[in-house]
């Protein structure tokens, strides 16, 4: 398996002195949605459209009560999802932060040793373009 990427130019934050450097950026080659996942998911299975894109479903709508009420989730051998509040600083107490201060929450994937080592064996091919949107 290939990972496709391209060169980018940019500054690193903080760093702005050193001038820009070029970074290397996956280069994204489309996207799935649910019920192309399911069509996916159907072609290794005996299940029926109807029951994968149904337990799809649930499997979103689970994830995201669990995450909401603060518990974190690891699938074996692929990571762990977890939420993340985003609030504004306040005063110097526990106290101090109110809740009206929290302005928002990220979900962030922490990948599994295994599927890091899966990944390391990745290898990855520079799309020869010279700018920074190659299409």
């Amino acid at each position: 398996m290939s990972v496709h990427y391209t060169a980018v130019k940019r500054f690193k934050p903080g760093y702005e002195s050193e001038g820009y450097k070029w970074y290397a950026k996956t280069k994204n080659i489309g996207d799935i949605n649910l019920e192309q996942l399911a069509l996916e998911i159907q072609k290794l299975t005996s299940l029926a459209l109807s029951e994968i894109k149904r337990l799809l479903a649930a499997i979103v709508q689970e994830i995201m009560d669990v995450l909401a009420s603060g518990i974190e989730i690891t699938f074996e051998n692929f990571g762990t999802f977890r939420l993340y509040l985003k609030s504004l600083g306040s005063g110097c107490t526990f106290n101090d932060l109110h809740p009206s201060l929290v302005v928002g929450f990220e979900t962030r994937f922490l990948i599994h040793p295994a599927l890091q080592r899966w990944a390391n064996a990745i290898t990855y091919v520079r799309d020869e373009c010279k700018t920074s949107i190659c299409l």
